[in-house]
């Protein structure tokens, strides 16, 4: 779980995640994050889950092996 105490900082982890995105499509990865509506914590209030995942469009598993 990541969170943040100011919006903008949480805009900003959006857009980050985006251009990583572009960066991982060659490796057949993306990261996924969540935004947690409900959350309630003394460290702020803008929190996300973030996953990383195989690439939907991504078949050829010996690409992985460059990790």
């Amino acid at each position: 779980m990541i969170v943040f105490n100011d919006s903008y900082k949480s805009e900003g982890f959006e857009v980050g995640i985006e251009k990583a995105n572009e960066l991982l499509v060659d490796l057949g990865l993306k990261l996924e994050y969540n935004f947690i509506t409900n959350y309630v914590g003394v460290d702020g209030e803008y929190a996300y889950t973030l996953s990383v995942e195989k690439h939907k469009e991504f078949d050829d598993d010996n690409q992985l092996d460059l990790l």
